[in-house]
């Protein structure tokens, strides 16, 4: 899954929280045309009502991705990823889908206000941790989105965490 497809499948989950669909009802700062929303046929097979019925977690679903700091992103970020790493240690990998939707709204939104810097060393290595990060998390999501049997979400967030946590510490130090 590419960013803009891993982005268009936030948009589209932004559009069936406002449609109240159970399941991955996240609420967003995301727009999606009526277009793009008739065009997505979930062709991978997943459903957005097949883990209606679990928790997605301790995160707040209804606040702004408005922010005013990196410092803001990472702390966000940090407690997405330790709730991702608590569902994934805990082999329970389908309970971490709503927090990895939620950390692309949140790593888009981070995208967002950076385009917004200006030009220096700081915005490229903010973009580029950012970048990072949407690419790691991207992967892990990748998993829950496919039928295939011998993907292993638990697996694939071990190879990247690591890259996860460097992302953070770097994306940290930006400012």
């Amino acid at each position: 899954m590419t960013k803009t497809t891993f982005t268009f499948c936030l948009g589209i989950l932004a559009a069936f929280s406002l449609a109240i669909v159970p399941g991955c009802g996240q609420s967003s700062t995301t727009t999606v045309s009526e277009t793009e929303t008739a065009e997505h046929d979930h062709e991978d097979g997943h459903d957005h009502g097949d883990h209606a019925g679990h928790d997605h977690g301790d995160h707040d679903d209804d606040h702004s991705h408005d922010f005013k700091s990196i410092d803001e992103v990472v702390a966000e970020v940090t407690e997405l990823n330790k709730e991702i790493a608590k569902h994934m240690s805990d082999s329970n990998p389908s309970y971490a889908h709503g927090a990895l939707h939620h950390v692309g709204e949140v790593l888009i939104a981070g995208e967002e206000m950076v385009a917004k810097m200006d030009d220096s060393e700081t915005k490229a290595a903010a973009k580029a941790s950012l970048e990072s990060l949407i690419n790691d998390f991207t992967a892990v999501d990748d998993t829950l989105h496919t039928s295939d049997e011998n993907v292993d979400p638990v697996g694939k967030y071990n190879e990247v965490k690591e890259s996860i946590q460097k992302s953070i510490d770097e994306l940290s130090g930006v400012e």
